[in-house]
């Protein structure tokens, strides 16, 4: 059976999310990623736990439509290539 994304109306409507249509802590977690932080590390950094690394994760890739780590700081590089990193 087919499985409706509930960010398909968005998509109709906007176009592609961006990195901009990410929450201010998945924009963070995203940043530490493209550090090479662990999901273990990152979740220490942050005070929260891996599963809640995980769902995060999960929330950046549906949104920015992609279901890799590597597709998803790709996105990050090319959308906002003179970032600076989250200090570590």
């Amino acid at each position: 059976m087919y499985q409706v994304s509930h960010l398909e109306g968005y998509r109709k409507k906007w176009g592609p999310p961006t990195i901009q249509s990410l929450t201010p802590r998945e924009r963070e977690i995203l940043a530490l990623v493209a550090q090479g932080k662990a999901n273990q590390d990152i979740g220490e950094y942050l005070g929260i736990s891996l599963r809640t690394v995980k769902v995060h994760l999960a929330n950046i890739f549906e949104k920015l439509g992609v279901n890799r780590r590597t597709e998803a700081v790709a996105r990050l590089s090319s959308e906002w290539p003179c970032r600076e990193p989250v200090a570590s």
